[in-house]
């Protein structure tokens, strides 16, 4: 094995271990300067792996010891917290749709227990949680999927902080004057021609803009400002997040405008971070791939299977959140 061989195989390793990527590159050059020393004093690469370990077994040590895993109790008895109040809610009041909500405690707990805690990952459970909870009671799907866009002014902007706080501030103001209009324009009482007010409804949705040149520009979706439009790499990956991106947030205006589809036209969204894992990883890894497509499938077969006596099958759908450990497993063990 050559020194970039056993690096690489390192960087790999950890990455199955799900370490921090500030910690691998860390760990990377830390390593690839003891090698050096190695060589240097005459040791072959095969005798430093004897006295360090294979990439594999550093990796699962450096995991098993690093600061922040987490391993904590709450984090481990949290699937089963889960899985229990998800069965009460469903045999109980046979809630088991929204109850399925009750799995995602298992990522928001990993997120409280983590340090630092990542808000902005908090704040999107946050607000999935308010979107399907107000939704499958009030059925308002438009207007409450903008809640989402107030996810774009949290990626903070230190070159210019007051402008960013301006962002902030429009964007929760836009969002309320979206809910209002919708709100105030989908009754019937509400003078004027059915086409006149979805037009009204139409033009609503200009508020919003400002908001995506924002993200555009701080960096949130994609910073233009930065980018090498000579180099045809960056402008191409620019262009497939636009395109991205942009396809997926129309394709859901058009199922709920179209069909009325807010629900559960929402797991288009889904498809982003998938791609981005696809594209992100070098080895296909239906890991990360398998708490989209789960709920993907928890979701579809929840709402349109038929279960005699009952409104939903949500209570059989379930199942598929089981697919989750079963491909850890099964991808752990080759």
């Amino acid at each position: 094995m050559t020194k970039e061989g056993f690096l690489n195989q390192l960087r790999e390793a950890l990455e199955d271990e799900e370490v921090k990527k500030s910690i691998i590159e860390e760990t990377i050059q830390e390593y690839a300067s003891m090698i050096d020393d190695a060589l240097e004093s005459g040791e072959s690469i095969e005798v430093f792996i004897k006295k360090m370990g294979t990439p594999k077994k550093v990796a699962k040590a450096l995991a098993k010891d690093r600061p922040g895993r987490r391993s904590n109790r709450l984090t481990a008895l949290s699937p089963f917290i889960a899985t229990i109040l998800f069965f009460l809610a469903g045999s109980l009041f046979q809630a088991w749709h929204p109850g399925w909500l009750f799995f995602l405690l298992i990522p928001i707990t990993g997120i409280l227990t983590s340090k630092p805690i990542q808000w902005r990952g908090l704040l999107i459970f946050t607000i999935l949680i308010v979107f399907i909870l107000v939704g499958t009671s009030t059925n308002l799907w438009n207007p409450l999927w903008s809640l989402f866009l107030l996810v774009i002014p949290q990626s903070q902007n230190k070159k210019n902080p007051n402008l960013n706080r301006v962002a902030m501030v429009y964007t929760y103001i836009a969002v309320a004057v979206y809910h209002v209009a919708v709100i105030y324009f989908g009754f019937s009482f509400v003078g004027g021609s059915q086409e006149l007010r979805n037009l009204y409804l139409t033009l609503s949705l200009l508020v919003f803009l400002p908001i995506l040149l924002y993200g555009f520009w701080n960096g949130s979706i994609q910073n233009i400002l930065d980018l090498d439009w000579k180099n045809p790499k960056t402008v191409k990956d620019f262009l497939l997040n636009l395109t991205l991106v942009g396809g997926v947030t129309i394709g859901y205006l058009v199922l709920g405008f179209g069909w009325g589809l807010w629900h559960p036209g929402w797991l288009v969204f889904l498809i982003i971070p998938m791609v981005y894992i696809l594209i992100g990883n070098k080895r296909l890894s239906l890991t990360g791939l398998m708490p989209f497509i789960a709920t993907i499938l928890f979701v579809l077969v929840g709402e349109y299977l038929a279960i005699p006596g009952q409104a939903s099958a949500y209570s059989l759908s379930w199942v598929f959140f089981l697919l989750i450990p079963i491909v850890g497993i099964l991808e752990k063990g080759r």
